[in-house]
Order: structure tokens, then C-alpha cells, then sequence
């Protein structure tokens, strides 16, 4: 006896991708407890391209948690960004082991980033489903967050390279914890959610042209 497709998606369901990013959080909490980077005998910014394909490979060929991710709806790539008010730590740690002007513009971009996420998360959220003008925005949402959290990292390896000082605090408790779980997550959510935007915007492609060759033939 064969189950349909849709019998199939029904039964999908997203809780191993949350297992998967809560066994993560686990995984870099441990690590960020410990003084390898505090000491600089590691650099914590070097596990950033390391989750983020480790996490891709792991989508990719894990099924179920491929499925996981398929079954997650598109708010539920989108909201959790709102941890990026994480950024307003920048702040409080400006000055005190790190530079003031990379924490300004790398808090303030997490915040607006988060913000916004909000009302995108509720555009994503609609039953009616997402309009053409809703598609946009969230795409422009998507945007901004990705090239935000990827400008944020490779500018502070520009300024560690002038100052090896300037960004001693991103190497202890707390905010280590960002390049360890943080920034490879919110990647890794940008990245999923634009391969969904795509698919999307190819499956509605290739619904219109099939409609059209229906519609040239009756």
C-alpha cells in the first residue's frame, strides 16, 4: 500500500530541525565555556564557515532532517532572528575590550534586524498566503540580514589584523557565544530561507507556463 505525497508532507514535521539547532546551541555553549579562545589558542571566528557547512552537508544528506526543514514553515526560518537583539550587548561591552564603532553599526544592524523580522515573520504567517508585494519585502528583508551578519565577521577580522586588542571581548563569555552559535545560525537561516524563495518562485514559474500551454491549447 502506497501513501500519497500528501499524505506524506502531512506527516512531516519540523521537530528534528529544532533538535538539531538546540543539540548545535549545546554543542557551542560547551565550547564557549572552555579557554581555548579566551587565550587566542583558537579563534572563534573560524568556526563560523565551519557550522555553517557542516549544518548545509548535514541538510543536505540527512533525510529526515531534510524533511525537518521542509516541513518548518517560512516564519519559522524568519523569527527566530529576533535573537539577534543579542547585538544590544555590543553596547554595553563598547569600549571595554571592544571597539566602540564596530560594536555602533554591528549592534544597530542586529537590532533593525530583528525588529523587522517581526512583521516579515507575520507576512510569511498569512493564510491567504504571501502577495507579490509581501514576496518582495521579504525578500529584501532576507537581504539586508544576510549581508549584516556576513559584514559584521569579516570586518572584525580586518580590525583584528590593525588591533589585535580591539575585539579581545568577542573571545570570552558572553559574546563569544556569537561567531561560536549566533552568526553561523542566522547564516545558515538566510540560506535556507533564500533556497525556498527559489523554489518557490521556479514552482510558480513553472505553473504559469504550464497554464499558459493549457490555455494556448483549449
Amino acid at each position: 500500500m502506497h501513501m500519497s505525497r500528501r499524505t506524506v508532507k502531512s506527516k512531516m514535521t519540523p521537530a528534528p530541525f529544532f533538535l538539531f539547532l538546540a543539540a548545535w546551541l549545546c554543542v557551542a555553549t560547551a565550547l564557549a565555556s572552555t579557554s581555548w579562545f579566551a587565550h587566542g589558542a583558537l579563534t572563534a571566528g573560524l568556526f563560523i564557515p565551519v557550522w555553517i557547512a557542516l549544518a548545509l552537508v548535514m541538510v543536505r544528506w540527512q533525510p529526515a532532517l531534510r524533511a525537518a526543514v521542509e516541513a518548518t514553515p517560512t516564519w519559522g526560518l524568519i523569527l527566530p532572528h529576533v535573537a539577534r537583539l543579542f547585538g544590544a550587548l555590543f553596547f554595553l561591552e563598547a569600549g571595554r575590550g571592544l571597539n566602540a564603532s564596530w560594536a555602533f553599526w554591528a549592534g544597530w544592524g542586529d537590532i533593525a534586524t530583528a525588529v523587522s523580522c517581526l512583521p516579515i515573520a507575520a507576512i510569511a504567517a498569512r493564510s491567504a498566503g504571501i502577495s507579490r508585494r509581501g514576496t518582495r519585502a521579504i525578500w529584501a528583508w532576507n537581504v539586508f540580514g544576510l549581508i549584516d551578519i556576513v559584514a559584521a565577521p569579516l570586518s572584525a577580522v580586518a580590525i583584528i589584523h590593525l588591533a589585535p586588542d580591539s575585539l579581545v571581548a568577542i573571545r570570552t563569555v558572553p559574546l563569544v557565544i556569537v561567531p561560536l552559535f549566533f552568526v553561523p545560525l542566522m547564516v545558515f537561516l538566510h540560506v535556507l530561507l533564500t533556497q525556498r524563495l527559489l523554489r518557490e518562485k521556479a514552482q510558480a514559474s513553472s505553473t504559469k507556463s504550464v497554464r499558459t500551454m493549457n490555455y494556448a491549447v483549449e
